[in-house]
């Protein structure tokens, strides 16, 4: 699967909604939008007219250090409708605060349903080995 670091961006076919993102891999995130957005305007908006009405748009690759600077730009630039919150202001995580959500998750147990949603995403794909041994790896001692 290829792997692009860049600045995406999804519209809704239906309501011409927007939303920009960044991602250090866009077609895993991709999977992550269908099943369960962060997103929570978007996340009704998919499962009310599917993510197939959903448009992608790489708006630019860059490196991982530009991510931050790269996808706010384009928030100030487009003014997509899914990022905006309620009180006007743009809903974009500083690096530290990505950190430290990520810090968060590591050990928290994983619902079933949410494993049900991974696996389906999975379905029909093939992984060497060699990936099998590292993901064993770095499972050893996570709690389920």
């Amino acid at each position: 699967m290829k792997k692009t670091i860049g600045i995406y961006m999804l519209t809704c076919t239906v309501n011409n909604y927007r939303y920009v993102g960044q991602s250090r891999n866009i077609e895993r995130r991709m999977v992550q939008h269908k099943f369960h957005s962060t997103n929570e305007k978007m996340q009704k908006d998919v499962d009310l007219y599917g993510f197939d009405s959903f448009k992608l748009e790489i708006l630019e690759e860059c490196s991982i250090e530009e991510l931050s600077t790269k996808e706010q730009e384009y928030i100030d630039l487009i003014k997509p409708e899914y990022n905006m919150l309620l009180n006007g202001f743009v809903n974009t995580p500083t690096e530290e605060t990505r950190k430290k959500l990520s810090e968060v998750q590591l050990g928290h147990p994983v619902s079933e349903a949410t494993r049900k949603k991974i696996s389906q995403s999975h379905m029909g794909k093939t992984v060497s080995n060699e990936t099998r041994e590292k993901i064993r790896k770095a499972m050893i001692g996570r709690k389920f």
